[in-house]
Parts: C-alpha cells; structure tokens; sequence
C-alpha cells in the first residue's frame, strides 16, 4: 500500500505513524503475494494490530488532552478497525486461500484515515500543534 499525499492530516507525528501503519499493510500484502505460509501473514497480521494499539492509544491521548468533542466516535472507530483485524486473522487461519485481505485492510486504512482521522486533525488549533510537537519526538 503506497503512501498518497491526500492521506496526509498535516500533523507530522501522526502521519509518521500512519505511514508505519500502511508498511504494515504492504508487508501483509506482499507475503500473501510471494506466497509465504500463512502463519506468517498471521504474524504480520499481529503486529499491524499490536502497532495499531500503540498509535490509537496515542490519537486518543491527544483527544482527550485537547477536549475533542467526537473523541467517544472516533474510539469507536479504532475499536472497529481492530475488530476488523482480529475478523481477518480469524479468516485467514481458517481459510488458506483468503486473498481479499490486502484489499480489505487498504479500504480499512483508508476510510479510517480519509474520514476519522482527518476530520480529528481538522479540529485542532495551531496551539495544539506546537504543543504535540514541542512534547512528542519526531
């Protein structure tokens, strides 16, 4: 899955952590494409999940620091996405031969991404940013 500039909520430290995201999806994709057993495609499943732990924990943070008024929508949200994954890794043990999930994680992504997140980011103030990026490491 290949970084696209509208992907970009223009927060740096957030879109480092969504290109991180998409690598994850690109690695998933490439082992069902070469053709890798299927515990591995189950082990990068995990570790796009553990990863995507870390960085909702971090958006939801911000949130909650900021006073976002949707923060409880976007939770939502995340805990869907990682429903959809553990749905997905549930797939794959059973069916072998699944290759809709390279598709179905870049719709999931996107969508999250395209709408959740980006109306999130619309929302804070400039203040807001230069406290993320005097406080967060690049």
């Amino acid at each position: 899955m290949e970084w696209k500039e509208e992907y970009s909520v223009q927060i740096p430290e957030i879109d480092t952590e969504h290109h991180i995201l998409l690598d994850y999806v690109t690695r998933i994709e490439n082992a069902i494409a070469n053709g890798e057993e299927w515990s591995n495609v189950c082990s990068e499943i995990e570790r796009l999940a553990s990863f995507a732990i870390t960085h909702f924990t971090f958006e939801e943070t911000l949130m909650q620091i900021q006073g976002y008024g949707n923060t409880n929508a976007h939770v939502k949200g995340h805990q869907k996405f990682l429903a959809a994954l553990k749905s997905i890794e549930e797939k794959v043990h059973v069916d072998t031969r699944s290759t809709d999930v390279p598709e179905f994680l870049h719709t999931l992504l996107e969508e999250h991404i395209l709408s959740d997140d980006k109306s999130y980011a619309s929302s804070l103030s400039n203040k807001d940013k230069d406290l993320l990026r005097k406080y967060v490491p690049s």
